[in-house]
C-alpha cells in the first residue's frame, strides 16, 4: 500500500504524459462550456430527442449547468486520475468511457420525468469502479476502499438524497455498474493493463 501512495504522490505531476488522456477530456469538456446554453440546448442528453439525435446520448456527459459543475467534475477527474488513472491504458480508459456514457444514456430512460441531463458524474464514477478493478492485484486495500466508497455512496445517495437538488443520482449508480462491467471485460481483454 506504501508502495502505491508513493507512485501516486510521485505521478501527480511527471510525468506529463501521463494526463494526457485527462487533460483531453477536460479540454473538451470546457470546450463545450465555452457554448454556454446554446451548447446545452443543441448537445445535452434529452430524452424526446435522443432517437433524431443519437449524438446527445454521448455529448451529454460533457456539459456541465455551469462553471462550478464544471469545476467539481473536473477536479473528481483529476483526483480520479491521480489514484486510478494507471491502472489501465488509455485505449481501454477511452473505450470504457464510451461505454459507460451509453450505458447512462440508456438507463437514464427509465428515470421518470427525466427531461433533460447533462454532466460528467455519472462516467467518473464508472471509470472509478474500472479504475478500482484495474487495482485489484497491486493495490488491493485500495480497490475495496474504492469499491466500499461507491457503494456507501450509493446506497447514501439512495436514501438520503445526493447533496445538491440538481443531482441526478441515477446517472451515479448505472456509471458505476458500467464500470464494474468495463473493468471486468477489460481484465480479460487488455493483455497488460498497466502502460
Amino acid at each position: 500500500m506504501i508502495t502505491h501512495v508513493n507512485s501516486i504522490l510521485q505521478s501527480l505531476f511527471f510525468p506529463l504524459s501521463r494526463w494526457y488522456w485527462p487533460a483531453g477530456l477536460a479540454l473538451v469538456c470546457a470546450m463545450f462550456a465555452v457554448g454556454g446554453d446554446t451548447a446545452r440546448a443543441a448537445f445535452r442528453w434529452e430524452q424526446a430527442l435522443l432517437a433524431s439525435e443519437p449524438w446527445r446520448a454521448l455529448s451529454g456527459h460533457l456539459l456541465h449547468l455551469d462553471g462550478n459543475h464544471l469545476i467539481l467534475n473536473l477536479a473528481g477527474l483529476a483526483a480520479l486520475w491521480a489514484l486510478v488513472g494507471d491502472a489501465w491504458r488509455a485505449r481501454a480508459w477511452s473505450l470504457a468511457a464510451l461505454f459507460i456514457a451509453l450505458v447512462i444514456s440508456v438507463g437514464l430512460l427509465a428515470s421518470d420525468g427525466l427531461e433533460w441531463y447533462v454532466g460528467l458524474s455519472g462516467v467518473l464514477h464508472g471509470l472509478l469502479a474500472m479504475g478500482a478493478v484495474g487495482l485489484r492485484h497491486e493495490w488491493r486495500a485500495g480497490a475495496v476502499i474504492i469499491v466500499l466508497f461507491l457503494v456507501v455512496k450509493g446506497i447514501t445517495e439512495a436514501v438520503i438524497g445526493a447533496p445538491a437538488d440538481d443531482t441526478i443520482v441515477a446517472a451515479h449508480w448505472w456509471g458505476a455498474g458500467a464500470g464494474f462491467v468495463a473493468g471486468i471485460m477489460a481484465a480479460f481483454t487488455e493483455r497488460r493493463p498497466r502502460a
